[in-house]
This record gives C-alpha cells, structure tokens and sequence, in this order.
C-alpha cells in the first residue's frame, strides 16, 4: 500500500505553565464521538532520503469510510473502505488497490487515530509535554511491544479541543506529520463522496 506520508521539522518555543488535566479527556470526548469529518489537511514525510510534503482535503465518515485528495503537488485519491485501500494516481493511469489484515488495521496508528475504528488510549499512554498559547501538546507512547510507531506528538487546539497537528515517529527513523485546518465535524457528507471509479484504461494493481 502506498503509505500516507509526513514531516519532521517542528521547531516548540513553549511558555511555562501546567497542561490541564482535563484536555486529554475533553478531547478524546469529543475525537471518538464524531461521526463525521471534513478538514484540510497537509502532510509531509522526512526520511534519509529526503522532504516530501503534499496537502489537500480529507473526509471521514465512520466506522469505516476515509477519502484523501490530494491537490499539491500532484492531484492522487487515497480511499479506505472497511480493510481495502485504494491509491489512484492520474499522472500514472495507475489504480493500486490493497487489503489490510485485521490486524494490520487494528494497529496502524493512522488508520485508528483517523478512522475511528478502536480507542486513542487503547493503543497509547500519553504525557502532557506543554502549553504553547492556545494549543496543548502531549507526548503519546505505544502500548505494544513492536508496533509501526512506536511514539507519536499530538498537538490539541479550539474548545472543546481537536487535533491540529500529529506526528508519528517509525522506528526506521522516518516522522511524519499531519496538519489540520478548517475542521468540520458532523456535517453531511453523500456516501458517494466515498466511491470512485477510475477512467477508462487504467492500469490496477493488486500486491500480493
């Protein structure tokens, strides 16, 4: 599967002061109580070998529904139904459909802290780390013992609180970076929002 990418490069200048002990829990209140998402998003990845960086709008609709388009720097459809994703890449005429295993999509941060399928707190423990103005940042910590991220910062802001910035941190060394503005949250959203047919003369792909 084509991985969703992100960035490391954040620099904190962060005011003293106590982090409240409530935030966390108003924010996982209000995070796995959505049903509906609809937001901006920009997204970037730093690896050895390099910054990728990308943005566009994203749409959630839970338990299972999740769509990316991409319109920087090259327009690209991510979907995720149920356990099938599908990355379509008109540069390419290339459609790259994939199923994850159950567990797979049980412990991929990313598809969890976006698809709402289990609990933040069931696969992290979380630190306050600080203040900076309006927003609140904590350090979250994988429960499990090998998992694909093994610790992530999570940056709250608005009130009630939501996210406004992620990043995961792999255990290769790569950290990627999500990036949220104008957030909506139980709009309506067409369940066609969430189908796509490529056009005609595509070539798709099935990895084994």
């Amino acid at each position: 599967m084509t991985r969703l990418t992100a960035c490391l490069g954040i620099v904190w200048i962060l005011s003293a002061g106590a982090v409240g002990a409530d935030t966390y829990d108003r924010f996982l209140e209000r995070f796995h109580g959505f049903r509906t998402l609809e937001a901006r998003f920009s997204q970037s990845v730093q690896t050895p070998l390099g910054i990728e960086q990308a943005a566009g709008r994203i749409w959630i609709r839970r338990p299972h529904l999740m769509r990316w388009d991409y319109q920087d720097p090259e327009p690209k459809i991510f979907l995720l139904q149920k356990n099938e994703c599908r990355m379509y890449t008109p540069s390419e005429r290339q459609m790259v459909i994939q199923r994850l295993d159950g567990l797979d999509a049980e412990e991929s941060p990313l598809v969890f802290i976006l698809g709402g399928r289990r609990r933040l707190d069931e696969f992290f423990d979380h630190d306050p780390a600080a203040v900076d103005g309006a927003r609140t940042a904590y350090v979250l910590r994988a429960r499990s013992k090998d998992p694909v991220f093994a610790r992530a910062l999570l940056v709250l802001s608005g009130d009630p609180p939501f996210i406004d910035e992620l990043t995961l941190y792999e255990n290769n060394g790569s950290t990627h970076t999500y990036r949220f503005s104008e957030v909506r949250l139980n709009g309506p959203i067409a369940a066609g929002q969430f189908e796509f047919k490529p056009p005609a003369g595509t070539e798709v792909l099935r990895p084994e």
